[in-house]
């Protein structure tokens, strides 16, 4: 609400987009009615304080606190955006609400954490084995071990860009290569079945689309994908001719499902869980191409269950006290997870006929700080997980009094 309690600033999205969509915009409306009018592009919310307009824009793992000049009597903005905070940590990644709040009486505060995180080695029983990423400070995540067992392709957030962009690491040598630079953000590395490409997803035109490269860099970007929604590549069928990937439709309810997208032929995607309300989070595929993992939502908690593919039948739940993040094993008789409190679970599974699941038995935690992005060798004898470098339970905040001073001189 704007101080005269009758107008309000809210944030319109045009979800189908990618974040740097113009229908992106910050919006003035009043609780009497009539015609809302746009103020500036941004994709994330506005706060208004001492004659200013405070939002963030950016809008991947982080982005700038701006301010421009709002004459809350006439209700427009003037001049141009002034930077308050080169970083403000985000609660959404696409859309949401940056990390910062102000008063009326001139304190500001804000989140302005850079974490940096690097990918540690773990045996089964949690002993740490060494880490990638002693070098250079970077927010790396969502890690992916390559089916040879050479490198691993990851995602890093760029400060500068404001994107988050593929990785790749060299296991051996431990030297990190940068592997996408198109527009907007590329992230969330999947493997081919032969280590020799890489399939992403991108926003450069929709708000996500498939894309693969080769993981040696070499050549062009090849679209799988290219309309509106999300398309997120999880898993690569072992035979090479399928990438499955989580699959939101563009508009109404934005119902979420999975699809299988063939790499040859028509390239006619296959349903293989039907769009519905709940969310589906990570997709594992059985080294047969029989079986697929996935977590959801279906009830009060999220739970992993397994499906038979391509057909989507045959449902099992495998997790019993909450569970995501599925990794099939490369034999293909173990399913690892994780459990809500960070702990690695392991699941012995029987498909001789049909499909049997063991009871989830306790591995180790992985530890405090760390986030759900890990991988587990083919052999699922090594664990790689996301670990933070400063590993607190605690998040420093800034607090900034009087902060328009500046501004003002």
């Amino acid at each position: 609400m704007l101080p005269d309690g009758r107008h309000f600033l809210y944030l319109a999205l045009k979800l189908s987009g990618n974040s740097r969509d113009p229908a992106n915009r910050i919006w003035v409306a009043s609780l009497d009615g009539g015609a809302a009018k746009p103020l500036l592009s941004a994709n994330f919310n506005a706060q208004y304080a001492d004659g200013y307009l405070l939002f963030v824009r950016g809008g991947d793992q982080g982005g700038s606190l701006l301010a421009q000049r709002f004459d809350a009597a006439r209700l427009e903005t003037s001049g141009e955006p002034v930077t308050v905070a080169e970083h403000v940590a985000l609660y959404g990644d696409y859309l949401g609400l940056g990390r910062f709040s102000v008063s009326t009486n001139g304190t500001l505060l804000y989140d302005d954490r850079q974490l940096s995180t690097r990918l540690e080695w773990y045996d089964r029983t949690g002993k740490k084995m060494g880490a990638l990423g002693e070098g250079a400070p970077a927010l790396r995540a969502s890690p992916r071990l390559s089916p040879d067992g050479t490198r691993i392709a990851f995602d890093a957030y760029d400060p500068g860009t404001q994107t988050t962009q593929v990785w790749i690491g060299d296991v051996s040598r431990g030297v990190e290569t940068r592997l996408t630079s198109a527009p907007g953000s590329n992230a969330g590395p999947v493997w081919s079945p032969d280590s020799s490409r890489v399939a992403f997803q991108s926003d450069r035109k929709h708000q996500a689309d498939i894309f693969i490269r080769r993981a040696d860099g070499t050549g062009a970007d090849e679209a799988v994908t290219d309309e509106e929604g999300q398309k997120i590549p999880n898993a690569w069928s072992s035979d090479g001719r399928f990438v499955i990937a989580f699959d939101r439709e563009p508009a109404g309810e934005r119902l979420v499902g999975i699809s299988a997208f063939p790499l040859e032929g028509d390239r006619k995607p296959l349903v293989v869980v039907p769009r519905r309300t709940d969310n589906i989070g990570d997709i594992s595929l059985s080294p047969d191409r029989r079986w697929l993992a996935y977590d959801t939502s279906e009830g009060k908690r999220r739970e992993v269950y397994v499906v038979s593919f391509p057909d989507g039948q045959n449902k099992v739940q495998i997790s019993n006290a909450g569970g995501q993040n599925p990794k099939w094993t490369k034999n293909g008789r173990e399913v690892l997870y994780l459990g809500y409190d960070r702990r690695v679970m392991a699941v012995d599974m029987d498909t001789t006929s049909g499909l049997r699941a063991g009871t989830p038995a306790p591995l180790f935690q992985l530890p405090e700080g760390s986030w759900f992005w890990w991988d587990a060798s083919s052999d699922g004898q090594r664990i790689l997980a996301t670990v933070p470098v400063l590993r607190s339970s605690s998040v420093p905040l800034t607090l900034v009094q009087n902060w328009s001073a500046a501004i003002k001189r």
